[in-house]
């Protein structure tokens, strides 16, 4: 995924450190085909991928025990929505899966196509940036009757976060020549998926959250 943290910086960073907390390693993913993917309630697990007693998971009846059913948030509870600038604009947005306004928590969706009904109503805070073929084939698996249930058991796996790797140095310059006058052509247009915080003007930390989802018979 790639978070934008200039616009959304209380939600994508709780979605950093949920993912940094291995908290969604064992959560089931409900699925609507052709309309969105739904997951990240680390208190309904999958009992053939979660062990409280592996590293890998987060072993929330003990460090959380008075968590309700549904997860909750890295600050102890819900939080309010933040901002609705960005919009469910096609497949592979990010945002949050809330019942009511002002109640975000752990639980994320991954929209599959355009859903402007969410638009105003639930925080978009990223956007996959690769993996398409990964959320076509989980929507495979979703029932058409529309419920969020599945024909496989669709779960995540692992999780965390993985830091890309910095800018190469500038080539050195063999050959230096005197200052020109003339107008400096205009920088290159920024790729469509940067992941650099427009928010800040010098170097910043940049990271990929990741989710490595896997179907179950």
């Amino acid at each position: 995924f790639e978070l934008k943290m200039d616009i959304c910086p209380k939600t994508c960073h709780n979605f950093l450190q949920l993912c940094e907390y291995k908290c969604y390693t064992g959560s089931m993913v409900n699925v609507w085909p052709g309309l969105l993917l739904q997951g990240g309630d680390f208190t309904k697990l999958d009992e053939l991928v979660y062990s409280p007693d592996d590293p890998e998971c987060f072993d929330f009846a003990t460090l959380l025990p008075e968590v309700q059913a549904g997860g909750q948030s890295v600050y102890g509870g819900l939080f309010e929505d933040e901002s609705f600038e960005l919009k469910h604009s096609g497949a592979g947005v990010l945002s949050m899966f809330t019942a009511a306004p002002n109640s975000n928590g752990s639980q994320f969706q991954i929209t599959l196509s355009e859903l402007p009904k969410f638009d105003g109503n639930t925080v978009a805070f990223g956007q996959v940036v690769e993996g398409f073929e990964v959320l076509a084939a989980i929507s495979s698996v979703g029932n058409p009757a529309q419920d969020g249930s599945t024909f496989q058991r669709v779960t995540v796996e692992k999780c965390g976060v993985c830091s890309l790797p910095p800018p190469p140095p500038p080539a050195p310059i063999s050959d230096p020549k005197p200052p020109s006058r003339q107008t400096p052509p205009p920088p290159p247009p920024q790729s469509k998926y940067c992941l650099r915080s427009k928010a800040e003007e010098g170097p910043t930390r940049v990271a990929q959250e990741w989710l490595m989802m896997g179907m179950w018979a």
